[in-house]
């Protein structure tokens, strides 16, 4: 197991060995610590630290990554949710619940609620997410990163403040901190800063980082963990890298300057990764004499990256950049958790760019008490501000302030350039609130505005008395503004659209073309209340605007094959469009996939759509999954085309070993009950079945085997001696064989392995086989994969036919019930067959197998064979298990081996035995 003084002294294999984790797809969700249960080969007495899922959809099409909780989160008691049938962490504060995940491929979706679900809303609706409820059950399918929140839910939205809402984060993998291309990468664990959050690390942080800006720049990597600080200073050419689980927290003293991450005076520097960063706001609002505290503040600074990171519980401005030029925020979210009343959220805004230049705010998520985004111009030090955009965002206003906003304080005096667009503003006291006011009592030198540009954006609810307007004052002017395919829900209170203007501001050169409230089409100034003065050049049209989209001809290809990104216009096809375009994700262009010279896809005359290939090169290295996200992007100005909805889509290149099954040969002794083994498997998987073969006979005591913790790489395994023995055993010899959930040919026979749904239990429980070409004749092995109750257990089969058959799961007869465990089978038809030179053959017996031996003959000769068995009657109602001796290459002997916990007679009827024989 690695620890500090481990990874000081071999760092370099310490970053391989993260990086093999994060290339299967685990890192993400696996701490350094759980690393050596993953991978060491010695017993292991306890759970590894950290469970991790990596599942599959239809016949393993999609993987998942189950982010680890970080230290001090709190599980939701209104909400859980699983993805592809395994859990994923749904944090709660307050009345706010999230799940953030990564995944490829397609997944379902399923959230279950503390009561039935009766009414809900899945936003953003522009999605077209088709979902359905079943009880307390909500399920729905999702195969491109998506930001989404479930609320409305059964009536309790009364007032925006009382609803308990959900938000799901559906991430594309993201690039590992070694994946980041820099020279230098520096564990904070391996430094000895503090992850449990009982001291102040704010001091230990600072040096690292100083280091490393000093020596040229690198990566920080936090690893899962809570770290306690008062700021963190990001410097020159330095990366702060968040791993899932890991969280950067203001401790509770007063602040002694704004930001919790700061950039100040620097140039190239980044915050990124999964993790999460907590400003402790709530406290610190209510407990101490701190007014406000950011989440993230900038200051005279370039260059600048925030993505993927989770931001948590501001008291003031959640992310503030001022003077700050070249910005880009990507796949962030932003939570402010203080929304108890609406008095409690003044200035906890989300995303403030002010007096910047140069900012990109792309497919992020924003859920703020007061003004969503506000352009501000408070420092006068610049005069043109300049360049802002934001794109594809999912945002949530949830007490005061404008949903997508300008506004209010301006000191500088000039403004061009700024672009909202494709943006879902789900709730916002204001949808668009366009504030001209000087912050001091000396007002800027008559600002003004020009280019702004609000294109199909989508707006939900509003809660103030219009659905956009302005509080513009002192000779403000507002010059070329375009809202083009903008649609409004309405407000509360049915009231027309209404801007209002003071102080002889001025509105001039406005165009509405598709613009939409309530279903009805702004067509004329008699829609506005045009209290005050300076209102001119308004127009109103409704043309066929052109919109872009964009979705895959397959979500997964295995390395070495091709799918395509298709990117489809609507509208008037009759002269040449443009489309462009950026490609994101873990797989690099011109590496992993043939070069894509152009960021941009030309669709000439009557051509409706286009295609951007990925063409995956086949390089012999096992890299895992690897995301390919093509995210539609546009230029300022407003014609051309408006990106739709379906803004994005991502591909996955799958280079995981192609592995459909294998099989191995164990050969241990038990020291106690309470010895777990770990087996590292030879391919990796997505989701597989591990059956453990029918085990030697060296020791007396009657015993079944065991599995748990199975991942795509290994599993766990015990012999599982009966109850009221004592649990230590003597070396036997036991097989194993893994093969891929799903329907297979190998060898020449028809193989299915599967999962039992809702596991197993001590009641019988009948499985339709996936396959419909059975004959009754197959053999069916099943094993028990989990330990959610350590009792032993054994599994049972019967009345096997061509369509099912009937599986429980028996404890010692002085045993009772047992909790749900995960049971998997393997299903083989009879017969003989051969796969990468080894043969294999299956069979039944007659009903002829008792508690004495009974010979089977394989019917031919194999080389070292594996032996494997199951029951397929129940004549004998007593808890058996099989055992074997003898086993050569052409026969077996075994036996229905009865436990003695109830009784010493051990005497058994005959059964029906289906067995596997495979060359090792």
């Amino acid at each position: 197991m690695w620890n500090a003084q481990d990874v000081e002294r071999e760092p370099d294999r310490f970053m391989f060995e993260r990086k093999y984790l994060r290339e299967i797809g685990l890192a993400a969700a696996t701490s350094f610590a759980a690393f050596g249960c993953a991978l060491g080969n010695s017993p292991e007495a306890e759970e590894p630290a950290v469970e991790t899922y990596q599942t599959g959809g239809t016949n393993g099409n999609s993987v998942v990554v189950a982010y680890p909780a970080a230290p001090n989160a709190v599980a939701s008691s209104t909400f859980s949710v699983t993805v592809n049938g395994e859990p994923v962490f749904v944090e709660e504060d307050r009345r706010i619940s999230y799940a953030n995940f990564a995944f490829a491929g397609e997944i379902t979706v399923e959230v279950t609620l503390s009561e039935n679900f009766n009414s809900y809303r899945l936003s953003p609706q522009a999605y077209n997410i088709s979902s359905s409820t079943n009880g307390d059950k909500l399920t729905f399918t999702l195969d491109s990163p998506r930001h989404l929140v479930l609320h409305q839910i059964n009536g309790w939205e009364s007032d925006f403040v009382n609803e308990k809402r959900l938000f799901i984060f559906a991430n594309a993998i993201p690039k590992a901190a070694d994946e980041l291309g820099a020279s230098q990468l520096v564990s904070a664990q391996a430094k000895g800063i503090d992850s449990t959050g009982a001291t102040d690390v704010t001091n230990a942080i600072a040096t690292e980082i100083d280091a490393l800006s000093a020596s040229g720049g690198g990566v920080l990597v936090f690893e899962p963990g809570l770290y306690l600080v008062r700021h963190v200073f990001i410097k020159d050419d330095v990366t702060v890298y968040l791993e899932a689980g890991a969280r950067l927290q203001a401790s509770n003293a007063v602040p002694s300057e704004d930001g919790i991450i700061k950039f100040t005076d620097v140039d190239n520097a980044r915050l990124m990764g999964p993790g999460s960063v907590d400003a402790n706001g709530v406290y610190l609002r209510y407990n101490t004499s701190a007014s406000g505290f950011s989440l993230i503040r900038a200051d005279r600074s370039s260059n600048i990256v925030v993505e993927d990171v989770v931001l948590q519980d501001p008291s003031a401005f959640a992310v503030w950049f001022r003077d700050c030029e070249h910005v880009t925020m990507y796949n962030t979210k932003q939570i402010d958790y203080d929304n108890r009343d609406l008095a409690s959220n003044g200035g906890n805004d989300g995303i403030d760019p002010d007096a910047t230049r140069h900012m990109l705010v792309d497919s992020c998520f924003v859920y703020a008490g007061d003004d969503a985004t506000a352009i501000k111009g408070i420092s006068p030090t610049w005069p043109l501000i300049e360049d802002i955009t934001f794109r594809n965002n999912v945002i949530f206003q949830s007490a005061l302030g404008s949903g997508l906003g300008i506004g209010s304080q301006f000191d500088s005096t000039q403004f061009e350039n700024i672009t909202f667009e494709n943006n879902d503003v789900l709730a916002a006291r204001f949808a668009v609130d366009m504030g001209m006011r000087s912050s001091t009592s000396s007002p800027g030198d008559n600002p003004q505005f020009s280019g702004v540009f609000y294109k199909n954006n989508r707006f939900g609810m509003t809660r103030g008395s219009f659905v956009f307007g302005g509080n513009a004052r002192r000779d403000a002017m507002y010059k070329d503004v375009y809202f083009k395919l903008n649609e409004f829900e309405g407000n509360n209170d049915n009231n027309p659209p209404k801007y209002e203007t003071f102080d002889n501001a001025v509105m001039m050169d406005w165009d509405f073309d598709g613009v939409t409230v309530n279903g009805q089409l702004m067509d004329n100034i008699n829609d506005f209340d045009t209290t005050g003065t300076g209102i001119s050049g308004f127009t109103f049209a409704n043309s066929a605007h052109t919109l872009v989209t964009v979705d895959t001809t397959a979500t997964m290809v295995q390395e070495g094959n091709s799918a395509d990104f298709v990117i489809t216009r609507t509208g008037d096809t009759s002269g040449g469009l443009v489309v462009y375009f950026e490609l994101r994700g873990t797989a690099v262009n011109g590496t992993d996939y043939s070069t894509i010279a152009n960021n941009y896809e030309y669709l000439a005359p009557g051509q409706a759509s286009a295609t951007v290939s990925i063409d995956s090169i086949a390089d012999g290295q096992t890299e895992g999954v690897e995301p390919v996200v093509l995210t539609l992007t546009n230029n300022h100005g407003a014609g051309g085309y408006l990106i739709g909805a379906d803004y994005n889509a991502m591909i996955t290149i799958d280079d995981r070993p192609s592995t459909i099954f294998e099989t191995g040969k164990l050969v241990f002794s038990q020291p106690n009950a309470s010895t777990w083994f770990t087996q590292n498997l030879q391919g990796t998987y997505t989701n597989p079945v591990v059956i453990m073969g029918t085990p030697s006979i060296n020791g007396w005591n009657q015993s079944t085997m065991r599995v748990r913790n199975v991942t795509p790489t290994s599993f766990q395994y015990q012999l599982d001696e009966w109850d009221y023995h004592d649990g230590k055993h003597n070396t036997e010899t036991v097989a194993y064989l893994v093969v891929e959930a799903g329907t297979h040919d190998i060898g020449g026979l028809r193989w299915e392995a599967w999962f039992i749904p809702g596991g197993g239990t001590t009641g019988w429980k009948t499985k339709t086989f996936e396959r419909n070409d059975f004959n009754g004749q197959q053999t069916v092995l099943a094993q028990v994969m989990s330990t959610n109750e350590a009792s032993a257990v054994t599994t049972r089969i019967r009345n096997v036919n061509g369509s099912s058959f009937q599986i429980l799961i028996e404890e010692e007869e002085a045993g009772g019930s047992h909790a749900q465990e995960t049971v998997g089978y393997v299903a083989i038809s009879k017969g003989n067959g051969s796969v990468g030179g080894s043969d294999f053959v299956t069979n039944l017996t007659g009903n002829s197998v008792t508690h004495n031996y009974y010979t089977i003959n394989f019917g031919q000769t194999l080389n070292n064979p594996l032996f494997f068995s199951e029951m397929s009657t129940y004549d004998g109602g007593d808890t058996t298990a099989m055992r074997h001796r003898n086993l050569t290459s052409t026969s077996v002997q075994v036996k229905c081996e009865e436990e003695a916990s109830a009784n010493s007679e051990v005497s058994h009827t005959t059964e029906v035995v289906r067995w596997l024989a495979i060359e090792q």
